[in-house]
């Protein structure tokens, strides 16, 4: 029987190296299909970046979405912290 916690080691990894790149992909789709790509590719990007190194999962960004997340910084710089005085 071929299960996750039972199964011989070869299901077990397959499962885990060839369902999270098929998921993020299928994500990222429907994601545009519904007009959410910016979010749902950050999304895909999060769990390729569990398989992948750093630098190879930041590559994988769209450049509309390397815009978004670098405006998001920007902006998150400029933005003074307000600091309680107790």
């Amino acid at each position: 029987e071929a299960s996750l916690p039972k199964g011989p080691w070869s299901f077990r990894i397959l499962s885990i190296v060839l369902l999270s790149p098929v998921y993020a992909a299928m994500l990222c789709c429907f994601g545009t299909l519904a007009g959410r790509h910016l979010y749902f590719a950050g999304m895909a990007v999060k769990i390729w970046g569990r398989i992948l190194p750093r630098p190879l999962s930041s590559r994988l960004l769209c450049s509309p979405a390397r815009l978004k997340q670098a405006a998001k910084a920007a902006d998150k710089e400029a933005t003074p912290q307000v600091v309680k005085q107790a």
